[in-house]
């Protein structure tokens, strides 16, 4: 799937072929067609690293999965990306990783427990990086979002 103005097109016999001119990034469109097939969850591969403007417009698509009930992730080889709504989260340990929290849009309220950097019902703004770069302790990590949503992004310490 795709309008193949900046890769090959593949011979294939399903190959969906969008119009260059949309109002859709291919990958939103795509995101919007595996809704409509009612997919539960997804795997967003390909969409980080390269130009930032797609970047972030997948960062968007992320938040339209989740807030329409998909488990969505936005990977690469070095980083993961959910979207956390509002109640409680509960995130396996990871080794050799960061834990870091980014409000979706101006602000969220977060309670943090069982990480190096604790917080009890602070608020993320946009504007000050209060939650890059947190640390894992032993078991899981929970997050408490109370207002608003994040991203959550668990990225690599060394590259792989």
């Amino acid at each position: 799937l795709g309008d193949y103005d900046s890769a090959p097109m593949p011979q294939r016999d399903d190959l969906i072929v969008l119009p260059r001119q949309k109002d859709d990034t291919d990958m939103h469109y795509a995101a919007r067609r595996i809704l409509e097939l009612g997919a539960r969850r997804a795997v967003l591969l390909g969409g980080m690293g390269g130009r930032l403007d797609h970047t972030l417009a997948n960062f968007a698509t992320l938040v339209f999965l989740t807030e329409n009930g998909v488990d969505a992730l936005l990977a690469d080889e070095t980083c993961e990306v959910r979207v956390l709504l509002q109640g409680v989260h509960r995130v396996p340990r990871r080794e050799g990783c960061y834990l870091s929290l980014f409000p979706v849009g101006t602000s969220a309220r977060v309670t943090l427990r069982n990480v190096f950097y604790t917080l009890e019902s602070e608020v993320l703004s946009a504007g000050f990086p209060l939650g890059v770069s947190n640390e894992f302790l032993d078991g899981d990590a929970e997050i408490r979002v109370e207002e608003g949503s994040v991203y959550m992004l668990i990225c690599k310490k060394e590259p792989f």
